[in-house]
């Protein structure tokens, strides 16, 4: 066997093995594991979010950060919680994390007493952070996603000019 053959293989077994970890921990670890994981390796990360919808909620999600008089999120074990309204809007006073991670992240639709997860694969689209600096020097953060099918997502209109969905 040639070098450029060896190397090859062995090229595509990381592939392969970096493939289904990004996966594994996407989608099958919890977010506090993750967390953990992190954690125990020197990562810092900001503490896991567990996003929960009402059942049946098609649209855009948003929640504002840092907006005075707003009631703070709610912390359960080490896990911040945003609980939306049928809104699917919040406004918090507690103060936006100061790295945006993706794997930290939790979405559940609430049935009842019951939490089901929501996919990334198929049920969540356009996630944003945005920061917004005001001519006074202030400024102001929110996150959003979308929760539907992509056919919905690309209907949908948008929350700011720019987010679009990518084609693939």
């Amino acid at each position: 066997m040639n070098l450029g053959r060896i190397v090859g293989m062995i090229v595509a077994l990381v592939l392969l093995f970096a493939g289904a970890a990004f996966f594994m921990f996407r989608y099958t670890f919890t977010t506090g594991g993750l967390q953990q994981v992190q954690t125990a390796v020197g990562i810092e990360t900001p503490p896991p979010e567990r996003h929960i919808v009402p059942e049946g909620f098609r649209g855009w999600i948003s929640v504002d950060y840092g907006v005075e008089g707003a009631p703070p999120l709610r912390d359960e074990d080490g896990t911040v919680v945003f609980e939306y309204p049928e809104t699917g809007r919040i406004e918090t006073s507690t103060a936006a994390p100061d790295s945006d991670g993706l794997l930290h992240k939790g979405y559940f639709e609430r049935h009842g007493a019951k939490l089901v997860p929501l996919s990334r694969l198929s049920q969540i689209w356009g996630e944003y952070s945005l920061k917004a600096i005001e001519d006074d020097g202030s400024s102001s953060r929110s996150f959003g996603f979308f929760i539907g099918t992509m056919g919905e997502f690309r209907a949908a209109k948008r929350p700011m000019p720019g987010l679009v969905p990518l084609e693939g």
